[in-house]
């Protein structure tokens, strides 16, 4: 049976309408230095209580976060991007390291007048919410999160580590063959089985950031400065959530040592790397009860 053009019409726009209703943010492009555009999503409230700033990892975008911004912007502002030389973002030569995306995000919270923030960061974006607090401070902040990922420890403890030649040797595969790296590195970060179609765009995106500038990202955020101390000093709760026999469990420990304001890592069962999205209630729970502590905290001390 074959539709007529306007009932056709009508079909292909319920479901476009359902596509888009999950997550109701429009794209925009937001100038942060000369000539490097980065992708934004802004969804919710703009005079919401709290800001939810969304920091994916290395070569994913916004996107990844879907889930999240359906559940969250009904009650906050929620912000996430592509950061640079990522997914849609400007493919920069240069400034690829966690303190100029930790730039970036500042001026992009700063020129769409975010209110109060809470920064989540996954996988490298744990690097780039580091390397802001370490830049700006937390003036702006009222909390961090950490997802399954911690900011580094500095270079000589990298050099140190045991899977330092393991490392060297990713770097070097996905300079040689970015295409067979990056469905590996995809298909890698979840446990739970994932749509074909997810995962062709998943690689997709990821495939946006040239190969030379991955690896010197990855470069930067495993051999950078000591990006984890600089915290110490940081005056807000922060969360900590973990996948269950994570391989980041000491990174997160350590950090959690290091936070004054740390609470207990939550660890989610079943999950992958990509803890939210392969465990989305359990991830949006925990994560929903340390926003309405936050906010709690803000109403009582008023």
């Amino acid at each position: 049976m074959k539709l007529d053009r306007g009932l056709a019409g009508i079909v292909a726009a319920v479901m476009l309408t359902a596509m888009s209703s999950a997550w109701a943010a429009v794209p925009r492009m937001v100038e942060t230095a000369p000539g490097v555009q980065i992708r934004v999503l802004d969804a919710g409230a703009k005079d919401a209580a709290l800001t939810l700033v969304l920091v994916p990892g290395w070569r994913f975008t916004a996107d990844i976060w879907r889930e999240q911004i359906d559940t969250f912007s009904g009650r906050y502002r929620v912000i996430t991007l592509d950061p640079r030389s990522q997914g849609d973002s400007t493919k920069a030569l240069e400034g690829n390291t966690p303190e100029d995306r930790a730039a970036d995000l500042h001026t992009i919270l700063d020129r769409l007048h975010a209110g109060p923030a809470v920064l989540v960061g996954w996988s490298q974006g744990a690097q780039d919410v580091g390397a802001y607090v370490g830049k700006f401070g937390t003036s702006n902040l009222r909390g961090l999160v950490f997802v399954d990922g911690a900011p580094a420890q500095g270079w000589e403890k990298a050099v140190a580590a045991p899977g330092l030649a393991q490392q060297l040797q990713r770097i070097s595969q996905y300079a040689r063959n970015s295409r067979e790296a990056t469905e590996g590195m995809v298909r890698s970060v979840f446990r739970t089985q994932r749509p074909k179609l997810e995962l062709e765009r998943l690689i997709a995106d990821a495939m946006k950031t040239p190969p030379t500038i991955a690896a010197a990202m990855l470069e930067d955020d495993i051999f950078g400065p000591d990006r984890m101390r600089p915290l110490a000093k940081a005056d807000v709760p922060a969360l900590l959530i973990a996948a269950d026999a994570s391989p980041n469990a000491a990174d997160l420990a350590a950090l959690a040592n290091v936070l004054p304001k740390a609470l207990p890592v939550k660890s989610i069962a079943g999950a992958g790397h990509a803890v939210f999205v392969d465990q989305p209630k359990a991830f949006d729970a925990v994560l929903s009860a340390f926003l309405g502590q936050l906010q709690e905290d803000a109403q009582s001390s008023q």
